[in-house]
C-alpha cells in the first residue's frame, strides 16, 4: 500500500514537472513579451506612454530573436556546426541588436529608470553565470577550462 502511494506521489510530481516545462516553452513572442511589460511595470513604475512604447519595442525584439534563431539554425545543415567566423558574425549581429535596444530604452525611461533596468539586467547575467558554472561543474569542467573557451 505504501509502495502504491509513494508511486503515485513521485507520478504526479513528475508529471506536473513535465507539464510546467512544456508550457514555459510553448510561449509565443506575444505572450514572452506580455510577461517582461508586467514585470518592468512592477520594477520601473512605468507609465502608461512608456508601456505602450516599452511593449512594441519588446515586440520588435522578440520577433528580431526569432528570426535570428531561424537563420543561426540553417547554417547548421546536417548537424555541422558554423565556422568561427560565422559564430564571430552571430555574435556582433546579437551584440548589435542588444546595443540598439539598450539605447532604445534609455530613449523610453528616465534616467533612475534606466539605472534600476541595468542593474536588474546585471543581476540576471551573474545568475546566469552562476547557474552556467554550476552545470559546468556538474559535468566535470573547472572554472579555467571554461575560460579558456
Amino acid at each position: 500500500m505504501k509502495n502504491l502511494f509513494l508511486a503515485v506521489i513521485i507520478s504526479l510530481g513528475i508529471t506536473s514537472y513535465a507539464q510546467e516545462n512544456q508550457e514555459r516553452q510553448k510561449k509565443s513572442p506575444e505572450e514572452r513579451t506580455e510577461k517582461q511589460v508586467e514585470s518592468l511595470i512592477k520594477e520601473l513604475a512605468l507609465n502608461q506612454k512608456q508601456v505602450v512604447q516599452v511593449k512594441q519595442l519588446l515586440f520588435d525584439q522578440e520577433k528580431k530573436r526569432e528570426e535570428l534563431k531561424a537563420k543561426f539554425k540553417a547554417t547548421r545543415t546536417d548537424g555541422v556546426k558554423p565556422t568561427p567566423e560565422q559564430r564571430a558574425e552571430m555574435k556582433k549581429i546579437m551584440q548589435d541588436n542588444q546595443n540598439a535596444f539598450k539605447t532604445s530604452m534609455k530613449n523610453i525611461l528616465t534616467a533612475d529608470q534606466y539605472t534600476k533596468w541595468e542593474q536588474k539586467l546585471e543581476e540576471k547575467k551573474d545568475k546566469m553565470k552562476e547557474r552556467m558554472g554550476d552545470r559546468m561543474r556538474n559535468k566535470g569542467i573547472s572554472p579555467a577550462q571554461m575560460e579558456e573557451k
